[in-house]
């Protein structure tokens, strides 16, 4: 999927969300995420990018080729460098102290790429608790002589975190949503298909049989139905669509023929 693609898909799924402006200024509220976290979170956006985001990213590249699951989703070099990519880039995006829309939309983009590569909920979250578990000791080495301004820095971590998981959880539920809607229309479809179908054979053994009677004939279908034999167009409807067609032909040509007789 091209970059313009994946855009307009986060951008119809924020819509069908309802997520703009001001939901997000509500549900950064909710979160009891303010204008000083940002601030505090800002802090650490100097030291967190010069002197840990390579390390860091390296770390948690190393724990995923770890784990077997997680480790398929990496078959090459070109993925393992667009995750390190991403990840840097998610690590800058996360202390720059602006997480209004553009920040929320990036996040919900995070989350349709994760679920379009297969990265199960379990993982994604597994992978914010190596985030935080990495980040708890950097932050306190940064701020260890400052306990009360540790203590609200890594609070407003913690909440911006959450934050970003419950916007990639809502992607993975949104999809999920449209997967099972996408099947049931599928689903439906073919088996408005199906009954038409029938009808459709139905309505043609009919009339095969209301000429049959016209022309003398016996109705084979009860005495095949006692014996236990299918009907034609049940055992071999391709034979029954050739033969309808033939004795149309010659019931069409034995009116012409009588239609010149009679003058």
């Amino acid at each position: 999927m091209i970059i313009s693609e994946l855009d307009s898909l986060v951008s119809g799924i924020a819509t069908d969300l309802g997520i703009n402006n001001a939901e997000v200024e509500l549900r950064k509220s909710f979160f009891g995420l303010n204008e000083q976290d940002e601030i505090l979170l800002k802090a650490l956006h100097e030291p967190f990018t010069h002197d840990l985001q390579q390390r860091f990213t390296e770390a948690f590249y190393v724990h995923l080729q770890s784990f077997d699951e997680s480790r398929e989703l990496l078959p090459n070099d070109e993925m393992v460098e667009r995750l390190k990519h991403s990840q840097s880039a998610y690590f800058k995006r996360l202390t720059e102290g602006d997480y209004g829309i553009d920040y929320v939309r990036d996040r919900l983009k995070v989350g349709v790429v994760h679920e379009q590569i297969g990265l199960s909920p379990n993982l994604y979250i597994g992978a914010y608790c190596q985030y935080l578990s990495g980040l708890l000791p950097e932050v306190w080495n940064l701020l260890s002589d400052q306990p009360e301004r540790f203590i609200a820095t890594w609070q407003a971590l913690q909440k911006l975190v959450l934050f970003d998981i419950s916007l990639a959880m809502e992607t993975y539920l949104y999809t999920a949503s449209q997967h099972i809607r996408t099947e049931q229309e599928l689903s439906e479809q073919a088996r408005s298909e199906a009954q038409s179908q029938a009808e459709l054979l139905q309505r043609r053994e009919f009339e095969i049989q209301q000429l049959s009677a016209m022309a003398g004939l016996p109705s084979t279908v009860r005495t095949a139905h006692l014996f236990g034999v299918k009907s034609l167009h049940e055992g071999n409807p391709d034979l029954f669509e050739s033969l309808s067609a033939r004795y149309e032909q010659l019931l069409d040509f034995g009116c012409r023929r009588d239609q010149i007789q009679n003058g």
